[in-house]
This record gives C-alpha cells, structure tokens and sequence, in this order.
C-alpha cells in the first residue's frame, strides 16, 4: 500500500521541527558502548526535510546526512505532535546511521535506530540546544567504563551516494540465500535499498526484477535467510482466514514486526481484477510488499493497496484492502531462475494464527529505500 500526501510549503516545516529556516539540536547514543552524537539539523525553508551534521564522540568522527519528514502516515498536517520520519547519517569512517523517529510535540522528538552492523541507536532533538548537550554530556560522563563500538565489517561499509527523497515497505524471503519479494512501489526510482533482517542488522540490497504492471518486484541480499512457501494452483475461498505480517508506519509505530488478522472478502480485486484478492486485515502504510499468509503457512498474496476515501478534504484508510496473488509472482521467479518452495495451497496442517505470526516472522523483512 502506498498513500501518498505531499505538501511542500513552509507552512509544512512550521510543524514538529519548526518553521522555516530554522534549527535543532540533536543527540544520540549507542546501546552498550561509550560512544555519544551531538549535532544540529539545518531546516531549509519550503522543504520536507533537513540537513545533518555532527560528531560522535570519543573520537571525533564527523557525520553528515538528513532528516526526512514522512506524510505517507496520514497525519493531519496541524497536529505536529504525531509526525514521524527518518534520520539517515554518513560518517566518516563508514558507518551509516539509520533511525525513524517521532514528534513528542512540535518542538521535540525521539527515535530508534542502529548503523549498518546492528549496533542500536537512540536518538532526540530539541529546539534548546542547552538541553540536548546537557543530555549527552551527561551520558558521556554515565558511559566512560562501557566498551568502545567494535570495528566495522567490511560488507555494507559502503554504499551509493543517498538520494532526495525516502520510504518504507516491507518484504518476504522466497529463498533460503537472500532473496526477497516486495511491492514495485516500494522499491520504484531507489537509488539503495537496505534491508532489516530478523538479527536487527541493516544489509545492503540489489534489486534483481521489476513488474511494475502487477506492482512486484524480487531483490536480494548477500546473507542466509528464512525463506516462506509461496502457495499457488488452489483456488482461494471467501471467508478464508488469514494473516498479513510487515512493518506499518515504523516511523511512529516503531520497528518492531507487526501481524493483523482478517478474512478474504472476494476472490478478484478493486474492478473485478483477478490479479488481486479483497481482504479485510487492516494493512496500513508500510505494508506493501508483505505477506499475506494462510492457516496453512504458504503465502497466498502480497499485500499491495488500500481503499481511500475523502473525509472533509483528508484522506482515510476503508477497511477496503488488496493483495497480489503468487501466480503473477511466478514469471519473475521463473526468469530470475529462482528455486523456491512452490506449492498447493491448502494442503498440510493448520496452525492457529498465533503460531503462524511466531513461526514465520524470521522470513519477513522492513526495508528502507532511498531515492
């Protein structure tokens, strides 16, 4: 699902980092090691996102990156105490720092995060730059006996230059080597693609096909992975329960997997459309690319769009959602030379959806695209 709201006035950064032009401070500190960040964002007027630049410390280690504002959420645009986005941060020695985070109000917020190794990350800003420092040194002075950050592994230390623009989506393992099915929405114009695996460590993904006319599309990543069976060739029921995992909205509703529960509705979807199916599980922005799986364990669809309806001029998600059948999977998988579990639907034991939500959560993925 991908629903966008672009406003791209000044009036926009009047709202949770304040004003245009104007700045914040923030810091930041590593879970489990001595190292702190402090820094400032540089807001530019009349943009959705700023500028950031600062140190970790001991060390002296200079970053710079930005700060993205994302409005996929639908959030009223007055209250600035629910808005959410992204940090992304490039150092000097090659670390990559990435967090989402979240308004406290419209002058302060909170996030979490971790660099490219899974080292986690916390991070905060305020407009009193006093405040924030006082933070952060204050941490320096609590953390002087924890360890140093452990040196950086090699793979993932690098990656493309980041581009204008960011989002979030989520992704399923079709293989046991790194594979990986999303949403073409998802991954559409990216210039990198990183990918959060079950051990909480961000990889490096290369996108291997596109079908933008079914909204699919296939990656991959230089790491093992859980791969899920993709169930096809049985014609699915209305009224079959099922279970859709991903990561919706991590921005705000943190990165911690999600599981929502429902039933299909019709077997076609929105206009009759047989590439898709109806359900009612209530997916949400960051979603896409997700899968919907049945009692059985075998992934049925991948979860694509919501109905949207215009409330007073702001758009609400209906309890109106689609997922993209496995068989219109099956060209991309076939012309990657993909070999994954490929089965009946339906057949095996039946699990409850509680087990299913546990025993399959190792093979879906959050991923985090730059453009």
């Amino acid at each position: 699902m991908h629903i966008k709201k672009v406003i791209l006035v000044c009036a926009l950064m009047m709202v949770t980092l304040g004003g245009c032009a104007a700045s914040r401070s923030i810091g930041g500190n590593f879970e489990n090691y001595k190292e702190t960040f402090l820094g400032t964002i540089h807001l530019e007027a009349g943009k959705a996102s700023g500028k950031v630049s600062g140190v970790i410390s001991p060390g002296g280690t200079q970053c710079t990156g930005t700060m993205s504002r994302d409005r996929s959420n639908n959030f009223v645009d007055s209250k600035c105490d629910q808005d959410a986005g992204t940090v992304s941060l490039s150092c000097q020695d090659g670390r990559r720092l990435l967090a989402t985070w979240a308004a406290d109000d419209c002058y302060s917020g909170y996030g979490r995060g971790a660099d490219q190794n899974g080292n986690k990350l916390e991070i905060w800003y305020d407009k009193s730059v006093g405040l924030v420092q006082g933070q952060v040194a204050t941490m320096d002075a609590r953390k002087a006996g924890f360890p140093s950050l452990p040196p950086l592994a090699k793979s993932g230390s690098t990656l493309p230059p980041k581009g204008g623009g960011s989002g979030t989506g989520s992704g399923f393992f079709i293989t046991d080597d790194g594979h990986f099915v999303t949403n073409h929405h998802v991954v559409k114009d990216a210039v990198r693609i990183s990918v959060r695996t079950p051990d909480g460590k961000w990889r490096p993904a290369r996108l291997l096909r596109e079908d933008p006319s079914n909204d699919l599309a296939i990656g991959t990543i230089d790491s093992p992975s859980y791969s899920l069976p993709l169930g096809v060739a049985r014609d699915i029921r209305r009224g079959d329960d099922l279970v859709v995992l991903g990561y919706p909205q991590p921005q705000s509703q943190g990165q911690e997997q999600k599981a929502v529960f429902g039933r299909i509705n019709s077997v076609n979807g929105l206009g009759d459309d047989v590439r898709y199916f109806q359900m009612d599980a209530p997916i949400q922005s960051g979603n896409s690319g997700g899968p919907v799986i049945n009692l059985f364990g075998e992934v049925i669809g991948v979860a694509t769009l919501s109905l949207v309806r215009d409330v007073g001029g702001r758009e609400r998600i209906t309890d109106v959602h689609y997922a993209a059948k496995p068989a219109y999977l099956m060209p991309l998988v076939r012309a990657e030379g993909i070999q994954s579990d490929v089965r009946l639907s339906g057949r095996g034991r039946k699990m409850s959806m509680a087990d299913i939500a546990e025993r399959l959560k190792d093979g879906v993925v959050l991923i985090f695209v730059e453009k």
